[in-house]
């Protein structure tokens, strides 16, 4: 057994040696440190990494959350601008409805003068008549004064 131990121990640092002699960058360091401090950097770079990336995404968050507080202001003045063209069209609707009610008042207006003209056609039929019947008389009475002249002057 101590014959096993001593050949163990033997290839232990033959192997150590080997290594050593062999691995190119660090010397005298076993492939296991090796790897160990490799393991170590690249942790190293990746917490490194991690922190910029933790860095940049909270810049990014507080620039979005301005770029969206500006959005919500600019929302809020188009709300009020909607409003205030929702009171416009109010204020048109009801000049419109005001129009209208002149209108219907018009309406009635020639109606009635409508209703005047009617009387006063009805007055010039009646006077026509009442001149055509005349214009009958004269010519009556015409014609009876011609006769009269005619037997006058026989």
């Amino acid at each position: 057994m101590l014959d096993l131990q001593k050949k163990y121990d033997d290839l232990e640092v033959r192997v150590t040696a080997l290594e050593a002699a062999t691995v190119s960058g660090v010397p005298q360091l076993t492939i296991a440190d090796r790897i160990d401090t490799l393991h170590r950097r690249v942790d190293d770079v990746a917490d490194n990494l991690l922190d910029k990336i933790d860095r940049e995404v909270g810049a990014l968050r507080s620039e979005m959350r301005a770029g969206f507080a500006r959005i919500d202001q600019k929302f809020a003045q188009i709300d009020e601008q909607f409003v205030k063209i929702d009171q416009r069209f109010a204020q048109i609707d009801q000049r419109f409805a005001q129009i209208d009610q002149q209108f219907v008042a018009i309406d009635g207006r020639f109606a009635k003068m409508d209703e005047r003209l009617d009387k006063m056609d009805e007055r010039l039929d009646r006077l026509e008549k009442r001149l055509d019947s005349h214009d009958d008389r004269f010519d009556r009475l015409e014609s009876i004064l011609g006769r009269i002249e005619s037997k006058l002057s026989n």
